[in-house]
Formats: C-alpha cells, structure tokens, sequence
C-alpha cells in the first residue's frame, strides 16, 4: 500500500539531507494530510487509527528536517 511504501522509503533515509530525501519528506506529508482527511470521515476507531498513524509520520518527517515535533492532532 502507499503507507507501507512510504515508510519504507523513509526508512531508508538517515539525515533527510540525502538526493531526493525532499520529495521522499513531501511525499510523506502529503499522505499524512490525507490520512487526517479520511480520518474525518471514519468511524470512531479508524478514526483515531488514522489520526495516530498521521501523527507518526509528521513526527518522522519533522525529525528528518530537524524541525520541532508538530504539535499533537487531537
């Protein structure tokens, strides 16, 4: 799936500074974005599945451009 994908190429990344590391980080915001999206929509349970899932992979990709964590999604 996307996510397992995207996480798989993220993993691969060391200091975020790497050749494509941008795109890779992008690609990864994006999908975060639409995870909160569909967590809207979702029932209870998914919904916090999805929100929790969002929130690990902006925390990855601030970690990777050395940003402060995000703040939490409620």
């Amino acid at each position: 799936t996307d996510v397992l994908a995207a996480l798989d190429r993220v993993d691969r990344l060391r200091t975020g500074r790497e050749r494509g590391a941008a795109a890779v980080l992008d690609r990864l915001d994006a999908l975060a974005n639409q995870l909160g999206r569909d967590a809207e929509a979702a029932g209870t349970r998914d919904a916090a599945r999805l929100r929790s899932l969002a929130a690990t992979i902006n925390g990855r990709t601030a970690t990777l451009r050395g940003s402060p964590r995000p703040p939490r999604m409620e």
